[in-house]
């Protein structure tokens, strides 16, 4: 049978060509794009780890007093009211009091109307006077999300507020 052997040579030939044709007009662009997406899936986005998401960093205004100042990735969001700074578990006494500005209003898929924190906030905290000019760990708690649909579960750091050597 020669002639069906080389009509199927023939035939296999052509989807060769039409293959190697249709995959050079795809760009190199759009294969570079995401390396880890399949050209027949669509592409997942990317989420950050939350302590890159939500970066803080906290300063000494006094021995009563200290400011925590948050830096929000751009596409991520902090909760107003998921904000807390408490005395560590099992400790007694009055509690830091926490001001802040007011955030945003945003209607969220999880919680409804709720305001939040786009780009940075910044949290001043008052120890209370027990606490005034002693070191001591704080634990600070937040929650947040990314606008492409991650909500991260609450958090909680542990923060060591250092006022020098006791004696």
């Amino acid at each position: 049978m020669p002639g069906r052997n080389q009509t199927i040579r023939r035939m296999l030939t052509r989807l060769a060509a039409l293959t190697l044709t249709t995959l050079s007009l795809i760009s190199p662009a759009t294969l570079a794009q995401n390396t880890a997406s399949s050209l027949f899936a669509p592409s997942q986005p990317r989420f950050l780890d939350v302590d890159e998401a939500f970066r803080y960093h906290i300063s000494l205004n006094s021995s009563e007093q200290i400011t925590i100042h948050w830096e929000i990735a751009p596409g991520y969001y902090l909760y107003a009211d998921k904000f807390a700074v408490t005395l560590p578990i099992g400790e007694q006494g009055q509690q830091p009091e926490m001001h802040m500005p007011p955030g945003q209003p945003h209607v969220d898929e999880y919680f409804g109307a709720v305001d939040v924190y786009y780009e940075d906030v910044v949290q001043t905290v008052d120890l209370p006077p027990s606490l005034a000019g002693k070191n001591t760990t704080l634990l600070l708690k937040f929650q947040g999300c990314a606008d492409a649909g991650l909500c991260y579960p609450p958090e909680q750091r542990e923060i060591d507020i250092w006022h020098g050597s006791e004696d």
